[in-house]
């Protein structure tokens, strides 16, 4: 079994069409996935990273994985709730989920499945 993550974004701007990216990861319990980051240079020049999105497989079942994310998510929804926390979710085969970065006007869009 893989993961496949669809990155995607999304705007408010009028217009705007999104790229997709598609990545598979083989499935290892306990591994980090890093799927997206920022990297930038501070006033001092130092080079900096910040994840934007990346997670860890908690548990692994026949037809399901548990991942834990280290960034709070909307999943799922019609509209952003920008106070989402949540950052446990299970993939079940046939069911993919869409995480949802808790921004205003400009976001990232996830979507996670597995494949057998």
């Amino acid at each position: 079994m893989k993961i496949k993550v669809i990155s995607s974004n999304w705007s408010g701007e009028r217009n705007y069409i999104p790229k997709e990216e598609e990545t598979l990861y083989e499935i290892q319990l306990n591994k980090k996935y890093t799927v997206k980051a920022w990297e930038f240079s501070d006033a001092e020049g130092n080079k900096r990273k910040v994840e934007i999105f990346s997670f860890e497989i908690t548990q692994i079942g026949d037809d399901y994985i548990s991942i834990h994310c280290f960034q709070p998510f909307s999943v799922d929804e019609k509209g952003i709730n920008l106070m989402g926390k949540k950052q446990d979710f299970t993939i079940n085969i046939n069911k993919p989920i869409r995480l949802i970065t808790l921004t205003i006007d400009y976001g990232d869009i996830f979507t996670l499945s597995l494949v057998k």
